[in-house]
């Protein structure tokens, strides 16, 4: 919910993506009842195009939303294409909680080593910094040279209790 009510309030009209985790569920369903559309995509890398391109566009960041795992590798393209030709884009990528990524036996993949080559940040989502990352992560795509900014959202956070919805920002173009 903290994380739908600042894209929305960032002017944020579509997530593009294809749902990976019940996180990604949750997330579908939280920016729904802020207004924001959901665009399904047949691949993450075109989704994360489509999303960059919408960035371009809007002059705000686009935003794509993809599984874990194989999902987030399946979308380095779509990221790479952002970050050269320099649209800003949020890539918010689902995360195994930390318990459970130790002992997987497969599909283990460092997310934000994976994106830090091709973002100008790579970012977990915390209980107590879901706000300040997200804003943080807007900021930064627009900042400068505009470009990709990822997030980890990992699945046992995002299902916590948030404290509170953040105040109303005023969107920015």
């Amino acid at each position: 919910d903290v994380i739908a009510k600042l894209l929305a309030d960032a002017g944020t009209e579509y997530i593009f993506g294809m749902p990976g985790s019940r996180a990604s569920v949750e997330l579908i369903e939280a920016a729904r009842k802020q207004g924001i559309h959901y665009v399904l995509s047949n691949n993450e890398a075109a989704a994360a195009v489509m999303a960059a391109t919408y960035g371009v566009l809007q002059r705000r960041p686009g935003v794509c939303s993809v599984g874990v795992g194989p999902g987030a590798t399946n979308v380095v393209n779509g990221v790479a294409h952002a970050l050269l030709e320099r649209a800003p884009l949020l890539l918010l990528t689902d995360r195994y909680p930390d318990d459970l990524y130790r002992h997987l036996p497969r599909q283990r993949v460092d997310q934000e080593q994976l994106f830090r080559p091709i973002t100008k940040g790579s970012f977990p989502i915390a209980d107590d910094s879901a706000a300040r990352s997200v804003s943080r992560a807007l900021h930064l795509a627009m900042e400068g040279r505009p470009g990709p900014v990822h997030l980890d959202l990992p699945d046992d956070v995002m299902q916590h209790e948030a404290a509170g919805l953040p105040e109303p920002q005023p969107a920015q173009h």
